[in-house]
């Protein structure tokens, strides 16, 4: 069967889309995906994909012109069932347009009045289990397989490439960064991330990695600038999946709730994951056993479920409060394990 994944959301959500993937080509299925120009390059190398389109739904696609364009290059590939896990209304209108037989997305989804197939939205499951219940009227079941990334030898090549200007070595353990957010109330900040880095510095010999993209350049260079032998920057240097490349590398990662938080968890590293806005409850908490979440209780919080530009209450308590020392106290499980 050729089936439709329709996902034009953030890079997260699609790097938590890759589960149904696997699972749907392991069926025997033939899968193409929908998915927005900032998060292709997370798909590009996935040989399992028989088709991948890219909707620039905010720039060229943009309004009925790009819709209807968009809609053509769907109906020209004669899917027999569209899976629709990003809930907004355009999404639902997309397949529904497409002339898709068989559309299956969740009951809360904006258009669940236009698919064929509704499946309840779980609020207690993680969105891992949720997308992975849209493939149940195809007869698929279980457990999901986790989230993962292909990545090229060119990829590998960039990020080893890096690690020899800086000079490190195969043996020198590396530790991640992900410093920045698309929301501000989600980034932990600056001086704590500093804070962070000197405790991790001091407590073991290794190097630092700061990743993001080239918003996160110059705050990634302040946190760079304390010890500028021992933490490297590489904001804006790496794609995504050559940041999943130099991933490889990595012993452990600290994260805000953002992307980076789901590519390293792709990349089998694990996280020591930073929530003040959000919780691991609404289900985008890193997947699998091996990771620690670190975050106060509040009563205000959660208080989005994607954060936003400025605290409602106005205090910001939920990242203020939240001290390097706590984070690092909170990481010991994984740094015993894995740092020497």
């Amino acid at each position: 069967m050729r089936i439709l994944i329709v996902q034009t959301a953030f890079i997260g959500d699609v790097i938590l889309c890759t589960p149904m993937i696997k699972s749907l080509v392991d069926a025997g299925h033939e899968v193409g995906f929908v998915l927005k120009p900032e998060a292709s390059n997370l798909l590009e190398k996935d040989d399992s994909l028989s088709q991948l389109h890219i909707y620039d739904k905010r720039g060229r696609d943009r309004g009925i012109k790009g819709f209807t364009r968009m809609l053509k290059v769907i109906k020209n590939c004669d899917y027999e069932t569209a899976l629709v896990p990003h809930r907004s209304i355009r999404s639902a209108l997309l397949v529904k347009a497409s002339g898709i037989q068989k559309t299956i997305g969740f009951d809360k989804s904006a258009g669940s009045w236009l698919f064929t197939d509704k499946i309840v939205y779980r609020q207690d499951h993680h969105e891992v289990i949720r997308n992975h219940s849209l493939l149940e009227p195809l007869g698929i079941t279980g457990e999901p397989p986790p989230p993962y990334l292909n990545f090229s030898l060119e990829d590998i090549e960039k990020a080893e490439e890096a690690l020899t200007v800086w000079g490190v070595d195969d043996v020198e353990t590396l530790i991640a960064f992900g410093p920045g957010s698309k929301w501000l109330t989600k980034q932990w900040g600056e001086e704590n991330f500093k804070g962070l880095a000197k405790l991790i510095l001091k407590e073991s010999d290794c190097r630092i990695i700061c990743f993001g993209g080239n918003e996160d350049i110059g705050l990634c260079d302040s946190i760079a600038s304390i010890d500028k032998k021992r933490i490297h920057n590489s904001a804006g240097m790496f794609s995504l999946r050559e940041s999943a490349a130099a991933l490889r590398k990595i012993k452990m990662a600290f994260s805000n709730d953002n992307g980076f938080m789901h590519l390293s968890v792709a990349a089998d590293v694990p996280v020591v994951a930073i929530f003040g806005p959000t919780v691991p409850e609404f289900g985008f908490s890193p997947w699998g056993e091996k990771h620690v979440i670190s975050g106060i209780n509040l009563e205000c919080r959660p208080c989005r479920i994607h954060g936003s530009e400025k605290c409602p209450e106005k205090h910001f308590k939920c990242m203020k409060e939240l001290t390097p020392e706590m984070v690092f106290e909170k990481s010991r499980s994984i740094i015993d394990g894995n740092i020497e």
